[in-house]
């Protein structure tokens, strides 16, 4: 059976990573001209965020680990627990990865492993009274350094936009770099995902080129 006939995936959001929260959000704000202020805490990663629509049915995230929150057992999702990411973070806030939705998670995980990409395992998570399934590796650290997308699965019926703030963000365009582009573009395709992205040759990179309005600006990994 082909993966188109076993599921969908369409792009669904950004995942910017800050070391502290509120300062995160004051950064973007200086960028963008927007202010994220609603978002909420994950119960199961001990994060918390501030979310904005970008369309009717994808989003922008601004998430970071939550100090009030209690240690946790397993490893933080986008590798928020590693000292040199968090290093790295404290010079600003960071594009860390890409986050695609589908409607056969173990299907799409399956399709990415024989491709070559180890995705992770589907895991139950919550914000507030949102539920929904998402792929995490056991370590926390991200496929392909993040060029891969993080694949979730939202109830049926759900959409998280319908009560995000739809403050003008638009993503105009998502590229990834990698130095095993090919792998990566096989495993893209193997999801139904390659046409989300441009796919180059080089070093990790990650950027969204964004706006708001009449401003323009950059999201970089």
């Amino acid at each position: 059976m082909s993966a188109e006939s076993e599921f969908d995936c369409r792009f669904d959001h950004l995942v910017l990573c800050t070391n502290e929260l509120a300062s995160g959000a004051r950064w973007f704000e200086e960028k963008s001209g927007v202010l994220m202020d609603k978002g909420g805490s994950h119960p199961l990663m001990s994060t918390h965020n501030r979310l904005s629509a970008l369309s009717d049915n994808s989003f922008m995230e601004i998430i970071a680990i939550d100090p009030k929150a209690p240690a946790i057992p397993q490893a933080r999702w986008f590798d928020l627990d590693s000292p040199g990411f968090q290093q790295y973070l404290k010079q600003a806030p960071a594009l860390a990865t890409w986050v695609v939705a589908t409607d056969n998670l173990e299907a799409a995980l399956n399709a990415a492993r024989e491709a070559g990409i180890d995705a992770g395992e589907s895991v139950a998570s919550t914000r507030g009274e949102l539920h929904w399934n998402i792929a995490v590796r056991a370590d926390g650290t991200l496929a392909c350094g993040g060029a891969f997308p993080i694949l979730i699965q939202w109830p049926t019926g759900i959409n998280p936009v319908n009560s995000m703030q739809d403050q003008g963000l638009q993503l105009k365009s998502l590229s990834v770099q990698h130095p095993e582009s090919d792998k990566l573009l096989n495993a893209l395709m193997a999801i139904g995902a390659e046409h989300l992205v441009e796919v180059n040759e080089g070093p990790v990179l990650l950027r969204a080129q964004m706006s708001c309005e009449d401003r323009s600006f950059d999201l970089r990994s």
